[in-house]
């Protein structure tokens, strides 16, 4: 009977420890997608008339680059979570956010990530420095730096950019919503990047005329 007890309380101390361990194990993924209510201004008279705009993939520094979400705690110092990640690349993500902006945007004729038999007028570039979760004290914010640039083909000239430096503080130390500011941060500063290419439109289409 000692036998069978002990026998009985030794498979339940290691089913408890299994379901501790795999709860511990749970692995979370976020998605960077555009914010639900975002509004593209779509205007035909500022398109740039028979222009075609390639793109390229967005490219991220390095120590933000991996699926595994950044955080830094101190002026140098980032870590890592183990059990947070991006579902998919951020890179990844920020270039699909960034075709579908433009194709709906209707800045240029066309815009593609490649051209089979033409030659795109427009190149853009895209940058990220920093994307991370700023930990201060108790509080958590999004922070995104990165820039837009836009050049001429083929002479590679620089025609415009754009540089932002964004920090957005969240309501809850919650990565979901890190991730969401994410995709918000960077959709505002497409917009502000878009207004600045209709404003200087006729500059811009005099540089391939």
């Amino acid at each position: 009977m000692k036998i069978y007890q002990a026998t009985l309380l030794i498979t339940a101390i290691l089913i408890m420890a299994g379901c501790s361990s795999s709860k511990q194990t749970v692995n979370r993924y976020y998605v960077i997608e555009p914010p639900d209510s975002s509004l593209i201004s779509i205007d035909q008279k500022h398109l740039l008339a028979e222009s075609h705009c390639e793109i390229a993939p967005v490219e991220i520094y390095p120590a933000f680059a991996s699926k595994d979400i950044a955080n830094r705690s101190g002026s140098h110092e980032l870590l890592y979570y183990k059990r947070h990640h991006w579902a998919v690349g951020p890179a990844e993500s920020l270039t699909f956010i960034l075709k579908d902006y433009l194709n709906q945007a209707s800045l240029f004729k066309r815009t593609s990530k490649r051209f089979r038999g033409i030659n795109p007028d427009f190149r853009l570039e895209t940058t990220v420095y920093q994307l991370e979760v700023v930990q201060e004290q108790e509080s958590f914010s999004a922070h995104l730096a990165l820039e837009f640039k836009l050049f001429s083909n083929p002479e590679e000239r620089l025609l415009l950019s754009h540089r932002a430096d964004r920090m957005e503080k969240l309501q809850e130390n919650d990565l979901n919503l890190f991730a969401e500011s994410i995709g918000l941060l960077f959709f505002e500063e497409l917009n502000r990047f878009s207004e600045i290419i209709r404003n200087r439109r006729s500059e811009i289409q005099h540089s391939i005329d």
